[in-house]
């Protein structure tokens, strides 16, 4: 199937106007355009896609992520973006707040400009950052998007605003809408999320208002994990992806057309079961309790002196005694609890999986039976 870089190749030469305007697929690519190593240009004031093209000829390919590279290339040959002005650039990354942030503002035209939230990088603190999400009501990376947006609003206060991000970048995009003054909401045309994570009931409860909740669309492939993370309230759309699992996340194997994505008839067995085993998990312990349990994985992961998931999962087998022994030193209240939440995480997947597939096996047995009786 077709993804991002080939629409970018097909319609890349429309300019952005009243006809053909910003849609669903430019909104992923402009998601997509913050995860760019800007921190390694030197930057000016006011760049546009195609001279931070011309700068990153000298940057290596590892500086890139997935097939970020290409976007780039793609994105400055045509007229679509090509002439799109970049400002705003921010790289915020603390390793000992466990925040990991990035945004970057792209003006679309001299009327509308597009917040784009970086998502998650290859850091394991910026992991953790996510995984706190489970026990905190705000994290650092999230009291930084507002920050952002309402600097930047500020700054251009005659511009309409779209607010866009993937996996934890479209948590910022969503978190910022709820949170802003209500004179800035009125300023935001909508919010586009891709597959990015919810938030805790209490928050949506004071946050979610019918009147913002249409304004905020989501987009989870059919093997959704991350984006089945805590709560939502706002409608989303299924989209079809050529991998499996949580190979999906990557938005370049999201399967679309020229005319806009190739959506899938509901979520996948495999997201539902996922969602349904950390729900149970999550909400059968305490905040308190999914705190110290998060903390305790993370010091293990520590104790490697692995600085990003690709070293961690390379060096995990040698890494097997450090771990170990990490664990064999912690509290022994810290270990119980440790080990009673992977455990939990097992049986209810173990149960879960066993319901579903008993239920898929009973429907079977009935709709055959319909067929076969007269």
């Amino acid at each position: 199937m077709n993804n991002i870089l080939d629409y970018l190749a097909w319609r890349g030469d429309l300019p952005l106007g009243n006809q053909f305007p910003l849609n669903d697929l430019d909104c992923l690519a402009l998601a997509r355009f913050s995860y760019l190593p800007l921190n390694k240009l030197p930057l000016n004031d006011h760049e546009t896609v195609a001279s931070i093209n011309g700068k990153t000829h000298n940057l290596p390919d590892e500086d890139f992520r997935r097939q970020d590279r290409k976007l780039l290339e793609l994105m400055a040959e045509g007229d679509r973006f090509s002439q799109v002005e970049v400002t705003d650039y921010v790289k915020t990354n603390v390793p000992e707040e466990e925040k990991q942030f990035g945004a970057v503002t792209l003006h679309l035209s001299p009327r509308d400009m597009a917040i784009s939230f970086c998502g998650t990088d290859s850091t394991v603190y910026g992991w953790k950052e996510d995984f706190n999400m489970s026990f905190e009501e705000e994290v650092p990376a999230q009291a930084s998007a507002k920050e952002y947006a309402l600097r930047v609003m500020e700054k251009y206060p005659e511009k309409k605003v779209r607010l866009i991000g993937h996996s934890k970048g479209g948590n910022l995009a969503v978190f910022v809408f709820y949170t802003l003054p209500e004179e800035l909401q009125k300023r935001v045309i909508y919010v586009k999320n891709f597959d990015g994570p919810g938030f805790h009931n209490d928050f949506l409860d004071r946050c979610a208002t019918p009147s913002l909740l249409n304004r905020i669309f989501t987009f989870l492939p059919q093997d959704s994990v991350f984006g089945r993370i805590l709560e939502r309230r706002e409608a989303f759309r299924v989209i079809s992806s050529e991998e499996t699992g949580v190979e999906q996340h990557d938005v370049y194997h999201w399967n679309l057309t020229p005319a806009g994505f190739v959506e899938a008839d509901a979520l996948s067995d495999y997201s539902n079961i996922i969602d349904t085993v950390i729900s149970k998990v999550l909400y059968q312990n305490t905040r308190e309790d999914r705190k110290r349990y998060i903390d305790g994985i993370y010091e293990f992961v520590q104790a490697t002196s692995a600085e990003t998931t690709a070293e961690f999962r390379k060096g995990f087998p040698n890494n097997i005694p450090t771990i170990l022994h990490t664990i064999n030193t912690m509290p022994e209240e810290e270990r119980k609890l440790i080990n009673q939440i992977t455990l939990e995480f097992g049986s209810a997947f173990a149960e879960t999986t066993a319901k579903t597939q008993g239920e898929k096996l009973s429907q079977f047995l009935q709709d055959s039976a319909s067929k076969l009786l007269p």
